[in-house]
């Protein structure tokens, strides 16, 4: 079996803001972005393992871990697993359009996959409609035997949600 992967990161935030003060209109319009062909490989700034799940569900109050060493995906009706040394990239987005169910991402119990966090307890709250996007493309984030689950978890709410990580295996 032969793969290849391409990728590429695309983050932008755009604005134009506009506020009168008297009779003088001031603007403030600009925008930032991020942007980074990724190609085949397993050094800085190259990845080889792709993995996503675009329409999973949590039920209010549950959760789920993921073992970034062991993540399993269909593909024409067999199933590939994938393992991670190290994370590129990862993108987080709670799906539902509305309501008050939060997806809660990080602070595993066990063998916690911290390394974009200060504390292997952190978490990052995803509000509906809000997404999260990390990138470390150059060097990735670390991925090892005691570091390595990735906790979701649905509070105040179900939640739809995707999730897509980037990453190598040595």
């Amino acid at each position: 079996m032969s793969t290849s992967l391409r990728a590429k990161l695309h983050y932008e935030l755009g604005w134009t803001w506009q506020d009168t003060i008297g009779s003088t209109a001031t603007t403030n319009s600009n925008r930032l972005l991020f942007q980074r062909e990724i190609s085949e490989g397993s050094g800085e700034g190259q990845a080889n393992r792709f993995w996503d799940a675009t329409e999973p569900s949590l039920p209010s109050g549950t959760n789920t871990t993921l073992d970034l060493t062991s993540l399993e995906r269909s593909f024409f009706d067999g199933t590939v697993t994938i393992s991670f040394d190290l994370i590129k990239a990862i993108w987080v987005r709670n799906r539902n359009s509305s309501g008050t169910a939060v997806l809660q991402v990080g602070g595993a119990s066990s063998a916690p996959w911290s390394a974009p966090f200060v504390n292997p307890t952190d978490r990052i709250m995803i509000s509906p409609g809000g997404i999260v996007c990390l990138a470390h493309p150059e060097e990735g984030w670390a991925v090892d035997s005691t570091h390595k689950t990735l906790l979701l978890e649905a509070v105040g709410g179900d939640v739809e949600y995707e999730i897509a990580l980037l990453g190598v295996n040595s």
